[in-house]
């Protein structure tokens, strides 16, 4: 233990785990895109390589960097909770990736971790054991993922940056997975309910619900937050569409997943999960304002022009060719061709600019006799808004850092970026 402390104490341990992680986190994604016809727990095989790997560099960490909520404590008082932080969440992610392949995509009519649908079942118990296993990690990675970044913001101490939302974003895929088919968290990791009888689960059901309320609360400031969400959603909607799908295409088969489906506990907090996923409600359009000729909508300048006439338009104009055409505003009326008029004083048009631009005057005013480039303010009508000038305050003060504290200085984590 005290070579391994000394190995790992100081700077060193920050240049040991960047030059081991960068790579070994490089090699997991290649990993994913590749086809390893090798079975999993075979020692041939890269998954077996790789997750050895993994699990020996988390072996090999101290004890003041070990995941513990007592260690959490520690580096938020010593303000080196990012550095940490960042060291688990890529060890939660790469174990998340690791394991998901090992997981079937629809687990229909499996019931329990079998391993992936295009592998043969488990001929043992060893290999039944093993997928178990597996699946417990992948849960276990995903739920402390979520309760590591959770502790940040309790601590005021959150990080922001597109790794963290990527990271939430896929442990928030594996309580959806396991939230729509619960008899493959059988500890209850992350649905909260434990199916083992006289087991407590390893979970509170929160988890997947927390990672997804704090993408939502990024997408105002990070446009890939958007695109999680979205994600998320195509992915309940995909889920949910294929299992009806089987339900009605298959009758012998679908009639055992209903059964299953029907059996699962509708807890408060999975329609609080399944409802942050439901499409928005189309919001209603404008009012139509119908002109008082029953000529359908009107337009943008008609609007403008009921509103400062008291409800009177003009009255439409006969062309000489017959047709009805609405006049533009201030246009003189036309004279019939054949009459003489006498020229008549100018008289302004009831309902045009003038009206228009004196309804604008009692709605508000606009300017202090000020020139453009100096501070004014904008009053808009009774509400009394004020519009003030931005003192010219670098959006890089607001980016938080470690221990929550506003900084004009921001550092991103070579694995963030």
């Amino acid at each position: 233990m005290q070579e391994k402390n000394e190995r790992h104490s100081g700077f060193g341990t920050h240049v040991s785990v960047h030059s081991w992680i960068c790579p070994t986190w490089g090699q997991i994604q290649l990993w994913t895109e590749t086809t390893d016809n090798a079975r999993p727990m075979s020692p041939n095989s890269n998954y077996h390589r790789l997750s050895t790997a993994l699990d020996a560099f988390v072996d090999s960490l101290p004890h003041q960097l070990e995941f513990s909520p007592n260690t959490l404590q520690v580096h938020f008082s010593t303000r080196s909770s990012s550095s940490y932080a960042v060291l688990h969440i890529t060890l939660f992610l790469a174990r998340l990736t690791l394991e998901r392949k090992c997981l079937p995509d629809l687990p229909f009519l499996s019931p329990l971790p079998l391993g992936p649908a295009d592998m043969p079942n488990p001929t043992s118990p060893e290999e039944e054991r093993f997928y178990a296993e597996s699946a417990e990690r992948y849960l276990i990675s995903a739920r402390d993922l979520v309760t590591l970044i959770s502790s940040l913001e309790e601590w005021n101490a959150r990080i922001e940056s597109p790794f963290i939302i990527a990271a939430l974003e896929r442990a928030a895929r594996a309580g959806l997975y396991v939230h729509n088919f619960p008899w493959m968290d059988r500890r209850g990791c992350l649905t909260g309910i434990s199916r083992i009888s006289e087991a407590e689960p390893l979970g509170t059901g929160e988890e997947t619900r927390k990672a997804m309320e704090f993408i939502s609360s990024l997408k105002a400031r990070w446009g890939c937050a958007n695109e999680s969400m979205a994600k998320l959603m195509d992915m309940q909607a995909c889920l949910h569409e294929r299992t009806e799908g089987f339900i009605r295409q298959d009758p012998h088969d679908g009639r055992i997943l209903a059964d299953k489906m029907s059996r699962i506990a509708l807890t408060e907090e999975r329609n609080k999960l399944f409802s942050m996923l439901m499409p928005p409600t189309p919001k209603a359009g404008p009012a139509t304002i119908v002109s008082s000729h029953g000529r359908g909508p009107s337009s943008d300048v008609d609007t403008l022009l009921l509103a400062a006439t008291g409800g009177q338009l003009q009255e439409p104009v006969i062309a000489s060719g017959g047709s009805e055409r609405w006049m533009a505003v201030n246009t003189p009326m036309p004279t019939a061709p054949t009459q003489v008029q006498h020229p008549v004083q100018p008289k302004a048009e009831e309902g045009g600019l003038d009206a228009l631009a004196g309804f604008a005057a009692q709605q508000g005013k606009i300017g202090n006799g000020q020139d453009n480039y100096g501070p004014r303010d904008v009053e808009m009508g009774d509400a009394g808004i004020k519009k003030e000038e931005n003192q010219g305050k670098p959006a890089d003060d607001w980016r938080r850092m470690d221990n929550g504290v506003p900084t004009s200085k921001w550092t991103m984590n070579p694995i963030e970026s």
